[in-house]
This record gives C-alpha cells, structure tokens and sequence, in this order.
C-alpha cells in the first residue's frame, strides 16, 4: 500500500483494515480496543458519519508503526477533511503538497536504520565484504566462524577480524557458538561521503557475477530516450519497487545472500 497515493484517510483505514484482516493480524473490533473506542465507532468512521480526533489518529499510527513522514501525511488528510472553511483546507493542502514533495528521499521512508560514526562508516564500507557478511549471519538461523571463513574464501584470523568489527558496532551479536545479525537495516544517505564507495562496491561485484550468470538471475541494461518530464515518473516508480523488495526481504526467511543494484541516471548530463 502506498500512503502517499491516498487522497482520503478514511480510505486508507478501509484498505489496511481489510489487509490486515486477510493476514490474520487485526480487525476493525482489535483496532478498536486497541485506541479504547467502541467498535461501532471505527465503522461509523469508515461510513463518514464520525470523525477521528487527532490523539485517536496517533493511537491508531502506533498500531500501524509508520514512519513520521508517513504519519505526517495522513493526519494532514484527517486534518484537511475536518476543516470547516475553504482557506484552513487549502493551508492543510499546502502541508501535504510539501509532503509529497519530499516522499521521494528514501532515507525517510526506510523505517530501520543504524548511523555508524564516521570512523565506522570509513571500515564498513572500504569493502563489500563487511556488509555481505553481516546479510549472511542472518541466514539459516545464524552463521559458526567456520562457516562464514568458508562461504567467502577467507581465512579464520581475517574472518573473525570483520566479526570483531560488526559485533563491536552493533551490527551482529554472538549467541550460542553463532553470530547473527544485529539492526535489520542499515541506509547510506544521498549526501553521506561513503555513498559513492558503497555503490561503487556492489556494482563492481554485480560485473564479476556476470562472468558467471545462472538462469535465474537477471541483468538489465536499457538507454533510453525519454522526455524530461517522464523522468520523476520511472524514478517514481523504482521507489515503490525498493519498496515492496525491502518489505518483501524483511519477511522473507533468510537462505542465502542476493544483491540488488540499479541505477537510472542521465548519461549525459
């Protein structure tokens, strides 16, 4: 579901109600008890015959864990909606418009993140192989050292090295003789200094794999000519695609290690 395609926040409140119902989660009745107000008040509110007050809203945000953005979004909808002249809707509608404005910065629609230090950030992204390592403890219920010393061809000194490193910030833990993975996420933000070493890093892996393809894999190559204005409209679109992966990735039980890059830029520009 895409918030910000929303217009209406009672709308939304239908569409994630009947969501959450198919996956046997939450239903108007739950969500009701849940913001301590009687079930018929949630129905009557998707009806349009009551209003939610703002602290209600809150409450009901919590239950669906958004982000502030995303929060911010949809109480501007519920303010807007209950404005009683033409220039207090239109002062809410100049709220949402800068909302969406700025909805295309993924740093602030990524939920989970950890912000190394600098110092941090100048270990973790001088390789690649200290992100794919922390991905991989996530995989089959944790990774021994021996088992991630073979997996990527390194010795166990080498390898207990970058261990060393990803406990000590917090990115894995050591449980049980096996290590994990710590925080869930990690974003490099577009003005971060490391940003260019970080693509540059899993791109440059992305062009050994092809030496080396299997079928389910796929690469994807495609210059265009485009208008100006049909630009933001693709680039849109692969956000909500980052999007759905990274949900799709959150729930998915780990395995093995995937990578996904893509790049969509003007050549010359």
């Amino acid at each position: 579901m895409d918030i910000f395609t929303y217009k209406d926040y009672r709308k939304f409140l239908s569409d994630w109600l009947i969501l959450e119902k198919k996956r046997h989660r939450l239903n108007a009745t739950l969500l009701a008890t849940k913001i301590r107000v009687h079930p018929t008040f949630i129905s009557q509110v998707l009806k349009g015959n009551k209003e939610l007050s703002s602290e209600q809203w809150f409450s009901i945000c919590e239950v669906m864990s958004l982000t502030e953005i995303e929060n911010d979004y949809l109480h501007f909808l519920l303010l807007q909606n209950r404005a009683g002249t033409k220039e207090v809707r239109a002062f809410y509608q100049k709220k949402l418009d800068e909302i969406l404005k700025r909805r295309l910065q993924l740093q602030e629609r990524i939920k989970e993140h950890r912000q190394l230090t600098d110092q941090e950030r100048a270990i973790f992204y001088s390789s690649w192989i200290y992100s794919a390592i922390r991905l991989f403890t996530a995989c089959n219920e944790g990774q021994t050292l021996d088992q991630l010393s073979e997996k990527f061809q390194l010795s166990k000194s080498k390898a207990d090295e970058i261990l060393s490193f990803l406990c000590v910030t917090g990115l894995c833990k050591f449980e049980n003789g096996k290590y994990h993975m710590g925080n869930k996420h990690i974003h490099v933000p577009a003005n971060s200094p490391f940003v260019v070493r970080h693509h540059t890093n899993w791109r440059l892996r992305a062009i050994t794999s092809l030496e080396n393809t299997m079928n389910e894999e796929m690469n994807f190559t495609a210059p265009m000519s485009i208008s100006k204005k049909d630009f933001p409209v693709i680039r849109e679109k692969i956000v909500k695609l980052i999007q759905e992966v990274v949900e799709i990735a959150k729930a998915s039980d780990a395995e093995d290690l995937a990578t996904l890059t893509i790049d969509f830029f003007w050549p010359l520009k």
